[in-house]
């Protein structure tokens, strides 16, 4: 899948977004546009259900999930 998204601000591209598994918010732009939806989302929510996040503890505002689906939403109207 080709996807042309316009950019963000390029300083926002290395920006953690999942502290539990170090995802930034170019991975999740990369595997949006590589898997045409956010494989990575699924794998967080995966571990999340079998207790394997840690956010409230590494994450500097206590959860990740929120963050992940905002990007992801954001991506996806940007490809839209």
């Amino acid at each position: 899948m080709t996807t042309n998204l316009s950019e963000p601000d390029d300083h926002n591209k290395d920006q953690l977004i999942c502290y539990c598994f170090s995802y930034t918010r170019n991975d999740l732009e990369q595997d949006f546009i590589k898997n045409g939806r956010s494989l990575i989302m699924e794998r967080i929510m995966a571990e999340k259900r079998i207790g394997g996040c840690q956010c409230a503890t590494t994450n500097p505002s206590g959860k990740c999930l929120a963050d992940v689906h905002r990007v992801v939403d954001e991506i996806k109207k940007r490809a839209s």
